[in-house]
């Protein structure tokens, strides 16, 4: 599905209007843990582009997946607005709401600051589905876009094998793709409620008529 990915160099991030931080939990607490990853992904979207900004995808313990957060907070460095989701279904809603938010709280104190972290509850399709669906068609438009100044990185090499095994089986990870569809998904959703939205009187041009 994903043979051919584009690498290239991202604009400065005071261009975007906003950038989302995506997080894919497993329940594992284990670093030595072989079974899902855990992942979090900043993407945004500037002129119907979507960006893979960074990527953190390994196999760590919850405290470094909240990290993580922390950590793209830093790396955005207030050149704009940053929006934080995890991904919550009903199945990981007590997750989140029991191990991942007061993880949160914890590491805000020893940060100095705190971020604020939603959950994604919405209902999802299977993975591969929405994997294809949202992201196959960007790809091959040439608007989804990896940094290449990332390249190098081992979690962002991570993700691109993980889209390379992307298949209708699912035999491979796809934690990080998934985390990319998330934040897409959330990038888009805002782009498109924040629209411009024009009240008043209409202005009419008197030579029509």
């Amino acid at each position: 599905v994903f043979k051919e990915l584009i690498w290239d160099k991202v604009p400065p991030l005071s261009r975007f209007r906003y950038l989302v931080a995506y997080g894919d939990p497993s329940p594992s607490n284990n670093k030595l843990s072989q079974s899902s990853y855990k992942c979090v992904v900043l993407v945004g979207v500037l002129e119907g582009t979507f960006y893979i900004i960074k990527c953190f995808l390994d196999h760590v313990t919850n405290s470094q997946f909240i990290e993580w957060f922390y950590d793209i907070h830093d790396y955005v460095g207030g050149y704009t607005h940053l929006y934080c989701f995890i991904e919550s279904n009903s199945l990981q809603s007590p997750f989140f709401e029991q191990v991942l938010s007061p993880l949160s709280v914890e590491i805000g104190k020893i940060r100095k600051h705190f971020l604020f972290i939603s959950p994604d509850e919405r209902k999802k399709p299977d993975k591969f589905t929405r994997i294809e669906g949202t992201l196959e068609p960007l790809n091959r438009a040439g608007r989804l876009v990896f940094n290449i100044n990332e390249r190098s990185n081992p979690h962002m090499q991570r993700l691109e094998e993980q889209f390379k095994a992307v298949e209708p089986q699912l035999g491979a990870s796809l934690d990080g793709p998934d985390a990319v569809e998330g934040a897409v998904w959330i990038a888009n959703t805002k782009q498109l409620s924040s629209a411009t939205i024009r009240i008043g009187k209409k202005i009419v041009n008197p030579k029509r008529y």
